[in-house]
C-alpha cells in the first residue's frame, strides 16, 4: 500500500523521507496541510488518520499531518471527502476571532513531538493490519 505523508512539521518529514512519500512545506500553516490534505482526496487519495487526530485545537499547535493511502479503486471514499472537508470547517469555526500564536522554538519542538508521536501510533496501526 502506497502511503503518503502531508506535513508541516520537520521531524515527521525527517523520520519518514525514506520509507513514505513525504509532502513537506516548513511554510505551511496548520490550514494549508489541511488544504493539501483535502486536495489529496479530492483525487482520490483515502484518509488513514483522521485530519483533527489527537483532539489538539487547530490554535493549540502549529503542526499538522495527515496519512493518506493511495485510491482503492473498488471503494468509495465520499466519506473522506466529508471528513477532510469537515475538518476544514472545523478549523475556520475555531481560528475566528484568534490569531496564530508565535511559538518559542522549545515549545514548538515539544508540538512537532506530540505529532511525531500521533503519526507514529497511527502508522503501527496501519501495519498490523
Amino acid at each position: 500500500m502506497g502511503v503518503t505523508l502531508i506535513t508541516n512539521n520537520p521531524l515527521a518529514a525527517e523520520k519518514y523521507a525514506s520509507s513514505l512519500t513525504v509532502r513537506y512545506d516548513g511554510g505551511w500553516d496548520y490550514l494549508q496541510v489541511l488544504l493539501q490534505a483535502r486536495d489529496a482526496v479530492h483525487l482520490g487519495q483515502r484518509l488513514l488518520t483522521a485530519p483533527l487526530a489527537g483532539s489538539i485545537k487547530p490554535h493549540q499547535t502549529p503542526y499538522r499531518s495527515v496519512l493518506l493511502a493511495a485510491h482503492n479503486p473498488s471503494g468509495s471514499h465520499a466519506g473522506d471527502v466529508q471528513l477532510i472537508e469537515g475538518a476544514i470547517e472545523v478549523y475556520h469555526k475555531q481560528m475566528q476571532g484568534k490569531r496564530r500564536q508565535q511559538w518559542p522554538e522549545q515549545v514548538k519542538g515539544d508540538f512537532a513531538t506530540v505529532d511525531l508521536s500521533l503519526i507514529d501510533g497511527a502508522l503501527n496501526s496501519v501495519i498490523q493490519r
